[in-house]
């Protein structure tokens, strides 16, 4: 099957860190409050609880990017878009990205997601889709 290309694949190369959660693990199953109500898949849209060490020394802020580039739309979707979270934050609490944005640290910022809605809002992916990519991005 041909995929259409992560946009992700053509930034350019950064010191890494680590990244954490106590909600989302690699290949796993989204819980059902991680998955999209608002889409009707039965969920509640809830963003997960998201952690992050080991930042460089010069990190200014931090963005928090969920795309799926599987999305049948002919170009992806963007489910949830947070910015300028401060460099002295290394966490996102569950439920963090609350349409309303009061749950963010202070200055952090959302952008409208592709259903034109602020905060997170997760998709329809199914349990016939296993392979569908979502990521979480730091």
């Amino acid at each position: 099957m041909n995929r259409a290309p992560s946009p992700y694949d053509f930034l350019p190369s950064v010191p890494s860190f680590q990244a954490s959660s106590h909600d989302v693990a690699e290949g796993e199953m989204l819980a059902m409050p991680h998955v999209s109500g608002v889409f009707g898949a039965g969920g509640e849209d809830v963003s997960p609880h998201l952690s992050w060490s080991g930042s460089p020394d010069d990190t200014q802020s931090y963005a928090v990017t969920c795309f799926d580039p599987d999305a049948p739309t002919g170009s992806g979707f963007w489910h949830w878009v947070v910015y300028d979270i401060p460099a002295t934050v290394t966490e996102l609490a569950n439920g963090a990205g609350a349409q309303d944005g009061s749950r963010l640290p202070d200055g952090a910022k959302q952008l409208r997601n592709d259903a034109g809605l602020l905060g997170y809002l997760l998709s329809l992916i199914h349990i016939s889709e296993p392979t569908r990519r979502t990521p979480i991005s730091y």
